[in-house]
């Protein structure tokens, strides 16, 4: 898989893996390009415990690592997404923070606040979520994030002469139940849409299932 300068290659077995960056190496020269070595890392995928043995090829010395950011997403040796989903909730925070005069202003109405944090908060915080596994541990993390953002966007409401934050229903129904969970999950039925034609029945079934 490439984008770019940026490759990523594949293999089950190490064998395979070694000859295929050899090939790659081989063919870059050819035109005229050379493989960054001190960027290029190689993670093992494994539930078991992994012991750490870098490669030792015949033109370059791979170092192993246990996890590695890929087009700006974390991939790690179990597969786990929780790293991943945390410094994404970061990122939103971070850019929550650095708009936080627009969303505190008055003179901004609720509305135009509403669209800033979905087409500029939101995106930050679920890009490439397509692959990811929604265990409740990591939708209860999501939603902790978009009711604080969503608190700080409508602000408090009185009731009985007293002030009040707006509980999680009325914060879902600001939003028209389009919350952060729902949003993912149409960004699967999305991406399978347009992918469903090149996966295998028991790929698209372990999808639908959120198996990873």
């Amino acid at each position: 898989m490439a984008y770019a300068d940026d490759i990523l290659i594949t293999a089950r077995k190490k064998q395979s893996l070694m000859d295929t960056f050899q090939l790659l190496t081989n063919n870059s020269l050819e035109v005229g390009l050379t493989i960054n070595k001190k960027k290029t890392k190689y993670i093992k995928c494994s539930k078991k415990d992994i012991k750490i043995e870098n490669l030792n090829m015949r033109s370059s010395y791979i170092e192993q690592v246990k996890q590695y950011k890929y087009l700006g997403s974390i991939i790690n040796d179990t597969n786990s997404i929780q790293e991943e989903v945390k410094e994404r909730i970061a990122l939103g925070i971070k850019a929550y923070y650095a708009n936080l005069k627009f969303f505190k202003s008055r003179f901004v109405t609720k509305g135009s606040k509403l669209k800033l944090f979905r087409t500029v908060i939101r995106p930050i915080v679920t890009c490439a979520s397509e692959t990811w596994v929604l265990k409740e541990n990591i939708i209860q993390k999501l939603q902790v994030f978009e009711r604080k953002i969503l608190t700080g966007i409508s602000g408090p409401m009185k009731e009985n002469q007293t002030w009040r934050i707006k509980n999680n229903e009325e914060l879902d129904k600001l939003i028209q139940h389009e919350n952060i969970v729902n949003y993912i999950k149409a960004k699967r039925l999305s991406w399978l849409a347009i992918h469903k034609e090149c996966m295998k029945p028991g790929q698209l079934r372990r999808y639908l299932n959120g198996i990873p």
